[in-house]
């Protein structure tokens, strides 16, 4: 229940045409979110809480989506229905200006994975159109003329007192106008019934009330059942005005004793979440669950056994993968629920549970000699026969996997393969794809510390070269140095030795020194 859509149609802010949208309106609002979207209700619902009909439910809906008061919304929220019983989801289109407390409703909006209301998406809605008056409103209604003996020209209503009235053609009639008291004999002409008429068909007379008043029923006419009475003749009873009723509750329920409940209560215990989602709060209360479970007990299986059925079969007989993301979905969640626990039916073996024989835990012999003969059935072409008004049996088909034994119904898959051995197939492939990336990927690993390691070794020996003739370079300047000093000191010891020798060569190299520095020129 949303308190904002409820205010904004029951406080007279939606412009709602007339009573019936008002109602229906309300109706729909007492179902919508804060913001007026997701409210589903059928229209057979509304007329029955509302006491209109369907078509003036339907009339509704038009107009007011003609003028703007509600829209269709996301289906979505409804798909869980069964498709052939699935309403219409409506918008409450409340204008975006009504909102007291948009930030709120927003931040709703926001945890439901809509986007946030805007002026632009919930403008004001127009008033609806004024009802035409009547043509004749606030005139004077004409005085009636009357004739000159004062009696209406239109005639008298009143049945005239004191005349004898016609005589009557069959069933009851009563003393004048006027007596409003009973007595007994008050019947003129007893009703006519097919108890008391004549056999002669020329002696029986339609039965009809005659003038004046008969609204009290005759003797002869009573369902309670007195003597000289027709509708209790030969001992028949009176119908009683519950018994409708009861029946109509009483059909659709299964007493259930404690450990039959307890059982009950194991079994949809073990529902799984996608499918419990599904189901109603009340479907461990239906009639149809009850019974299955009911009818596994009977087949010897305790409740944990059929837990453990519940759970083995929404894996093997394909729900799972219906019920995923991309699945083509669940139609009947009820259906499903009852096909998880309910007995086994083609096979004889009552220890049979799914082609495995409980208590000895190996497979039944029963089921893979029922195999072996529907595979060479189809080898040699035979179809089971004709089914006549409804219609060619259903499609079995046989998975082609190594040691599987699997079957499907349905559109046979090109790879011949059920859904276990398409998913191991699936995977066995992305493996190999997934260990071929793996080496082409060591592979250029390889490569790339292979190309590594020659950079380094081609550095080292590029460094090492350069080493190495920095060492020679710098062994030969050394040597010449070395030989430029020997050089020098020899120089210096022979001037030494030739000024010791030949002092007259040391006084004439000073002249001659003096003399050039001295030089004119």
């Amino acid at each position: 229940m949303s308190l904002e859509a409820m205010v904004w149609v029951l406080s007279g802010d939606a412009p709602v045409a007339d009573v019936n949208e008002y109602a229906v309106l309300g109706a729909m609002a007492d179902k919508a979110d804060a913001d007026g979207c997701g409210s589903w209700l059928a229209k057979e619902t509304i007329a029955a809480r509302v006491h209109i009909s369907e078509e003036t439910v339907k009339r509704c809906w038009r107009n007011m989506l003609r003028r703007g008061l509600i829209a269709k919304g996301d289906q979505n929220l409804v798909r869980h229905y069964r498709a052939d019983r699935r309403p219409v989801v409506y918008d409450l289109l409340i204008p975006y200006g009504w909102f007291s407390n948009v930030d709120r409703v927003n931040a709703e909006r926001s945890r439901l994975g809509r986007d946030p209301l805007t002026p632009q998406d919930r403008p004001n809605i127009a008033p609806a159109p004024v009802k035409p008056g009547r043509a004749d409103k606030g005139k004077p209604r004409p005085r009636q003329e009357k004739t000159p003996e004062g009696k209406n020209p239109r005639g008298n209503s009143e049945t005239p007192r004191g005349e004898t009235p016609a005589e009557p053609h069959g069933g009851t009639t009563s003393r004048p106008r006027g007596n409003y008291k009973s007595s007994t004999g008050e019947l003129e002409d007893p009703q006519y019934s097919p108890c008391t008429q004549s056999s002669n068909p020329e002696d029986q007379a339609p039965t009809a009330r005659a003038v004046g008043d008969a609204r009290r029923a005759s003797a002869g006419s009573s369902a309670s059942g007195r003597d000289g009475g027709c509708a209790a003749a030969d001992g028949a009873r009176a119908p009683d005005r519950g018994s409708r009723r009861g029946t109509g509750a009483k059909a659709g329920r299964v007493e259930l004793t404690t450990d039959q409940a307890a059982a009950v209560a194991t079994v949809t215990a073990a529902w799984p979440a996608e499918l419990a989602v599904l189901l109603p709060a009340y479907a461990s209360r239906l009639k149809e669950v009850r019974e299955a479970v009911l009818a596994g007990l009977a087949g010897g299986r305790t409740a944990e056994q059929l837990a453990e059925r519940v759970r083995r079969r929404w894996w093997e007989h394909g729900y799972a993968m219906d019920a995923a993301e991309g699945g083509k979905g669940i139609g009947s969640a009820v259906g499903v629920a009852v096909g998880l626990v309910r007995p086994p039916t083609d096979c004889p073996n009552p220890m049979c549970e799914d082609g495995t024989v409980i208590d000895t835990d190996r497979p039944c012999r029963t089921c893979a000699l029922r195999r072996e003969d529907r595979k060479a059935a189809r080898r040699q072409g035979q179809v089971p026969g004709p089914r006549g008004e409804a219609g060619p049996a259903a499609v079995w088909w046989e998975c082609v996997g190594e040691d599987c034994d699997a079957t499907g119904k349905g559109t046979r898959p090109e790879d011949g393969l059920c859904w276990r051995c398409h998913d191991r197939v699936e995977a066995e492939v992305i493996e190999r794809a997934t260990e071929g990336l793996r080496a082409q990927r060591d592979a250029e690993y390889a490569v790339e510390a292979e190309r590594a390691r020659a950079a380094v070794r081609w550095t080292a020996m590029v460094d090492g070269a350069y080493a190495e003739n920095a060492e020679r370079e710098a062994a030969k300047d050394a040597a010449v140095r070395a030989r430029r000093a020997v050089e020098t000191e020899e120089t210096r010891r022979l001037r030494e030795q030739l000024a010791a020798e030949h002092p007259e060569l040391v006084t004439y190299a000073q002249r001659s020194d003096d003399q050039s520095v001295t030089a004119p020129f």
